[in-house]
């Protein structure tokens, strides 16, 4: 696109791209940490993978 001088404009850096999803070790201790907090809440017998998931977000 030109700007208002009819020059070009220079396009924006690009930046990179930050990775915000949790992986390996840390992924494995937040998926601990959620199933022992969903064990103390609902006990062994109503332990699902559903609430797992759902941890914090219900």
């Amino acid at each position: 696109m030109r700007n208002d001088n009819g020059y070009y404009r220079r396009m924006a850096q690009q930046t990179k791209a930050v990775r915000s999803r949790r992986r390996g070790e840390v992924l494995e201790n937040a998926l601990y940490d959620a199933t022992l907090a969903e064990l103390s809440a609902v006990g062994y017998g109503g332990l699902t993978m559903e609430g797992i998931a759902a941890g914090p977000h219900r």
